[in-house]
Parts: structure tokens; sequence; C-alpha cells
């Protein structure tokens, strides 16, 4: 059976996918409940949207690269939201910053 989604579910969905391609089981029941989904509802859209995603990034190489920076910077901002006792051990700080790349 095909579901669709709203146009405000759509958008939900594509918002938490943008920061976060996986989703915790607790996270995925927080999310179906908010937007009125069975938790099997937002564990396939999450399934079709990496493959989506996946399939776009082989498609455009270029964009890779701007990602891969984008994502570390978000790993970056995560780690300092969290409280000074969690932040410790994380991450070292040389994983906050972007490596050389290779030409």
């Amino acid at each position: 059976c095909q579901v669709r989604f709203s146009n405000d579910q759509t958008i939900e969905l594509e918002k938490k996918f943008e920061t976060q391609k996986y989703l915790s089981p607790p996270e995925r029941k927080r999310l179906a409940k908010m937007l009125q989904l069975s938790e099997r509802q937002v564990k396939t859209w999450f399934q079709n949207r990496r493959a989506k995603w996946r399939r776009l990034k082989q498609e455009n190489p270029q964009n890779n690269k701007k990602e891969e920076l984008e994502s570390l910077d978000n790993s970056c901002d995560q780690r300092q939201d969290l409280p000074s006792d969690q932040n410790t051990g994380a991450l070292e700080s040389s994983q906050c910053s972007p490596s050389p790349v290779s030409q």
C-alpha cells in the first residue's frame, strides 16, 4: 500500500533528514508520534530517502565534498551543544577541522 505524505509531514521529514540521516528507535518513535505516522512509515521514508540521497551523490560527485564539510561542521556544532561533562572525549578538536583535500 503506497502512502502519500502531507506537505507538512514531508517538510518535517526532510528537515530531520538534513540534520540526521539515521534515526535511533526513540527518535523515530518521537517523530512518528509528532507527525501522526507509524514508526514503520517513518523508517521506510528514511530508508527510501537515503537511497535517493546516495543515488544523487553518485550522479553529482562535485557536491560530495561540500556535504562532507557541512557534515563535519554539524558534528562539531552538536558537540558544542552538549553539557560540559558530556563534551569531553567525544571528538578531538582535529576531527572538527576539515582535512586538506588532495586533488
